[in-house]
């Protein structure tokens, strides 16, 4: 697959080369709007079903937090956990706040340098996670059995497949801005000197 990049001062559109809209199967047009339509609507379905049962496996909160804890040998700064956690310092600040209330976490200073504040779990923190995780595999399990082993393994393609569509749109946009940027560098500079 070659993927198109175009840059324009609408933004960057990022597209597979060659892709004229048909089927590659059956020659016939696919009407890419109506699947996304579909798409939409299917997730959209998600929602309906989230009860108070389900497990919360939102990754940007406390159980971000715990998470990114629970998986390293050594203490972090705030500031690590907000960019491994994709928050902000101030959403960190108050993340961190609601977990050391809890008696999860710990901040002590850096021995090293003392203006530092360093976090890590408790042994409760350890316990809590444990128990999040244990329960969201359980949930997650009773689901994929449901949806029956073919399918899962589907899924699981699916997820994997679109994680990488994402990463490369990722990395092509930014290499297209970085390159429209210097392109409008130039003709800037080059306009100057007229």
């Amino acid at each position: 697959m070659t993927l198109a990049i175009s840059c324009s001062e609408e933004g960057v559109t990022v597209g597979q080369e060659g892709s004229t809209a048909r089927n590659g199967i059956s020659g016939k047009a696919v009407d890419w709007e109506g699947i996304t339509h579909e798409l939409l609507k299917a997730l959209h379905g998600f929602g309906r079903y989230r009860h108070k049962k389900m497990p919360n496996m939102e990754f940007h909160g406390e159980l971000g937090v715990l998470h990114t804890l629970y998986h390293r040998t050594k203490p972090l700064a705030p500031s690590e956990l907000a960019t491994k956690c994709h928050v902000t310092t101030a959403r960190m600040a108050k993340t961190l706040n609601q977990l050391e209330s809890q008696g999860l976490i710990i901040r002590e200073t850096d021995a090293s340098d003392r203006r530092r504040v360093m976090v890590s779990l408790t042994v409760a923190g350890k316990q809590e996670i444990q128990r999040r995780f244990t329960q969201m595999s359980s949930y997650l399990t009773g689901i994929l059995k449901d949806l029956g082993e073919d399918d899962s393994y589907e899924l699981i393609r699916i997820i994997k497949r679109l994680a990488a569509i994402l990463s490369t749109r990722e990395q092509s946009a930014a290499r297209c801005q970085h390159a429209c940027g210097t392109l409008k560098m130039d003709v800037a500079e080059a306009e100057t000197h007229r």
